[in-house]
């Protein structure tokens, strides 16, 4: 399997009581962001934490009982990664203020953070008895599809993650979350790298909603959405550029734009995306008894021979000396 994702954890009950908290404090700033904390009651502190580092993208899991946790002018100017944060609320409840607002997010609700802004949140479980938990993505400034002052306008905002991109996008990072200690390190890395594309498309819908863009923005916004797009249809032999801008409101003249700055043509960009699916199927293990005629078929390749041209192209080798390959490398890699 290689090298596993790198992953730590946290529980306070493997620790004794008296050093609980103070422990927790100090991993939570070492492994997120120097925070100050405090209890909103004296007594065992009973919490877990766990941090993922995904490629790009790094993913905590936190569980605590009531807490205040706040990120000063003191803290931002000490140390700032420069980063966003994603907040999906697990259990309980959390009031979170940052850029003047201030928001309740409940089971179920998403809200983001900038770590260069202070900002304090407070948490509330369900009962005394329980934990408020939640889930946090943290992103690099730079890895954002928009720039800063986009983005800040819907920081410390309530959002909802019941429906659409946003019930998709939290549903995978709970998955990531449960199933971080069985990725290895690629994996991990691609996984992270798709984590990114689906906070971008959210991104996208909920700045869309909630703000009048300008012609820039607007441009970043529409490219992320396409991206989208495109992803979710790949197997689709009608997918092609006027397809694409009819379904946007957008003239193919300006689909050609958006992809011409980024040194690619549509139909490349399409091509390259199929091909890469292609190549996950060959390899995938439990794909071994489909044809490479229906591999292709299912990301949008019709003509077999087609196919094995461009293939060829692109990796130096047909398909079936490709999944040959790759079989090859699983068995030495199992073997050890």
């Amino acid at each position: 399997m290689g090298i596993i994702v790198l992953v730590s954890a946290l529980r306070t009950e493997d620790l004794p009581e008296r050093d609980r908290f103070e422990s927790w404090h100090e991993f939570t700033s070492r492994s997120i962001l120097p925070v100050a904390v405090r209890r909103s009651s004296e007594g065992d502190f009973r919490a877990f934490l766990q941090v993922g580092d995904f490629g790009p993208i790094q993913v905590s899991r936190i569980s605590t009982p009531g807490l205040e946790t706040v990120r000063g002018d003191r803290l931002v100017r000490r140390s700032d990664p420069e980063s966003y944060q994603v907040y999906l609320q697990l259990s309980g409840t959390t009031v979170v203020s940052q850029h003047g607002r201030e928001a309740l997010i409940n089971a179920g609700g998403v809200v983001v953070f900038d770590s260069s802004t202070p900002y304090r949140g407070i948490t509330y479980p369900e009962s005394c008895e329980s934990s408020g938990s939640c889930l946090i993505v943290q992103f690099p400034y730079v890895r954002s599809p928009f720039p800063r002052g986009v983005v800040d306008r819907i920081a410390a905002r309530p959002l909802t993650a019941d429906s659409g991109i946003a019930a998709i996008m939290a549903r995978y990072i709970v998955e990531l979350a449960d199933r971080s200690h069985e990725c290895s390190y690629r994996d991990a890395v691609n996984l992270g790298g798709i984590t990114l594309d689906l906070i971008g498309a959210w991104l996208s819908r909920e700045l869309e909603v909630s703000a009048d863009l300008s012609p820039d923005s607007h441009r970043r916004v529409m490219e992320v959405r396409i991206h989208e797009y495109i992803r979710q249809r790949l197997g689709d032999p009608g997918l092609t550029p006027q397809a694409i801008a009819h379904a946007h409101g957008i003239s193919v003249r300006y689909l050609y734009k958006i992809f011409q700055e980024q040194d690619l043509a549509v139909a490349d960009w399409i091509r390259r995306r199929r091909l890469e699916g292609c190549c996950r199927d060959l390899a995938h293990p439990e794909l071994r008894s489909r044809t490479v005629q229906a591999i292709a078929a299912r990301w949008g390749f019709t003509d077999p021979a087609q196919f094995s041209r461009v293939f060829r192209k692109a990796f130096g080798m047909t398909p079936t000396e490709y999944r040959h390959h790759a079989v090859q490398k699983a068995t030495r890699a199992v073997q050890g």
